[in-house]
């Protein structure tokens, strides 16, 4: 499938996958099945908008046997610059929060596998995997959507499961400046974690990968 045109006579750059680093640090137990996850559009009402619209990142996080983190935000970078940044993957070590490796291995016009390692507080061993990525670009009500994936390669690294996606989405305030992004993450990173790390992954790995990104625009654009 070959990427469609976007709006506005632009055109997106070969694709590539928003691979996550990941750290959402929880105990978890694994599943038999490992599975994509489904991108979907964040449920919005009059109150989520408007936390939106003043900045907030809206962290949501829920325990079970995969465990799963998410955060939603409007951010002041066009859907093409998302884009670019998060397609640059051998560049995610100077954005996403604690990645120490990232390196492409393969890409196609539709999907990609990349590996990467992520640091993992002391005294538990940092993490590595291999995953899958793939994207699709559509729309929502006239405006350019961008969703892509990622599903960890079992017994590539020392984790148990990891697999999400980035929804964006131009926002309908400002389509041509601002994005609607939700990053859903989905890990089990295959040992036991304290209380302390899942307040840290909560209050600091989310919110911090959309800072990240957004000042990654800021100085790849000076």
């Amino acid at each position: 499938m070959a990427w469609a045109r976007a709006r506005r006579g632009r055109t997106m750059t070969r694709p590539w996958w928003a691979v996550v680093a990941v750290l959402l640090v929880w105990t978890g137990l694994a599943v038999e099945a490992h599975a994509w996850a489904t991108p979907e559009r964040p449920r919005l009402n009059d109150e989520l908008v408007e936390r939106l619209r003043n900045g907030e990142r809206v962290v949501h996080t829920r325990r079970a046997e995969i465990n799963r983190g998410e955060v939603m935000a409007i951010v002041n970078v066009p859907i093409e610059g998302v884009y670019q940044i998060l397609r640059a993957y051998n560049d995610y070590i100077h954005w996403y929060p604690d990645q120490v490796h990232a390196r492409l291995l393969e890409e196609t016009d539709t999907s990609g596998v990349a590996e990467g390692t992520v640091r993992v507080p002391f005294p538990f061993a940092n993490r590595h995997y291999i995953v899958d990525v793939r994207g699709q670009q559509s729309e929502y009500e006239g405006r350019t959507v961008v969703t892509l994936q990622w599903l960890y390669r079992e017994g590539s690294g020392n984790m148990e499961q990891l697999y999400g996606y980035w929804y964006l989405e131009r926002w309908q305030d400002d389509p041509e400046n601002k994005t609607l992004l939700r990053y859903q993450l989905n890990v089990d990173l295959g040992v036991w974690l304290p209380p302390p790390v899942v307040r840290w992954a909560t209050r600091r790995m989310l919110p911090g990968i959309i800072d990240g990104l957004e000042r990654r625009y800021q100085v790849i654009n000076r």
